[in-house]
């Protein structure tokens, strides 16, 4: 069976006969014998068992080596994985920075643009049919 298993998972009888390579019925007989804080039922209405109940069963069959690859990372990992994180954060934000700074300065030469297309259109506007004339038959 892969150990793909997360510690928040409930898994059935068949699931934890092959986890801990055992017959489903002598699984059965460990699982009857937990405590039914450590059982529940999925949306199927198998009897299930709870993460807890998986530790206790592998600690009761002498199995805990089954368990180390679920273990929690101890706090200097969290340390080390917190501060990765806070300098990628970091990171992104001066991105942000940069693209807002970026996207000021595309906004103000679109208005700057916007400004001259309307002060030509203006002159344009200003001219005489006469002069736009002339204008035109010197082109």
């Amino acid at each position: 069976m892969t150990t793909d298993r997360q510690p928040k998972e409930m898994l059935t009888v068949k699931e934890l006969a092959e986890f801990f390579g055992i017959s489903r019925q002598a699984m059965r007989k460990h699982v009857d014998n937990l405590e039914p804080t450590y059982l529940a039922k999925n949306s199927q209405g198998y009897k299930t068992v709870l993460w807890s109940g998986v530790v206790h069963l592998a600690d009761k069959l002498g199995r805990p080596e089954l368990l180390e690859a679920f273990e929690i990372p101890d706090t200097a990992s969290y340390d080390s994985i917190e501060t990765k994180l806070f300098a990628q954060l970091q990171q992104k934000d001066a991105q942000i920075e940069q693209l807002q700074s970026l996207l000021a300065q595309q906004q103000k030469l679109l208005d700057q643009q916007q400004q001259l297309t309307l002060q030509a259109n203006k002159q344009i506007l200003l001219l005489t049919p006469q002069e736009r004339l002339s204008d035109d038959l010197n082109k």
